[in-house]
């Protein structure tokens, strides 16, 4: 069996389904001279973000909302009551703090 059979072989009995496409990452240290640490982080970073969407997604589904929406979507015109600053970005300014995240 090839290389490239066995690590997706092993990625498979692992449940790293991100690390099929491990091939872009390659040429991409390659093309940059990453060493072993960079690749490797590289990597798991993509299984990571693999996990969270996922688990994201899961959750929306459990959650059986009968219409997924977005703030993006929301119309403020409709509430002239909240501010402005608000359709921005979440959480505003004012209740963040410096740097603070919820």
């Amino acid at each position: 069996m090839s290389k490239a059979g066995l690590i997706a072989l092993y990625a498979k009995e692992l449940k790293l389904p991100a690390f099929t496409g491990y091939q872009a990452v390659i040429r991409q240290a390659t093309a940059e001279g990453w060493g072993y640490e960079e690749f490797l982080c590289a990597l798991l970073s993509r299984e990571s973000a693999n996990r969270k969407e996922n688990q994201v997604a899961r959750r929306i589904r459990a959650a059986r909302f009968p219409l997924r929406k977005t703030l993006d979507e929301f119309q403020f015109t409709s509430l002239p009551h909240v501010k402005e600053a608000w359709s921005g970005s979440w959480p505003p300014e004012s209740l963040s703090g410096a740097g603070r995240i919820f």
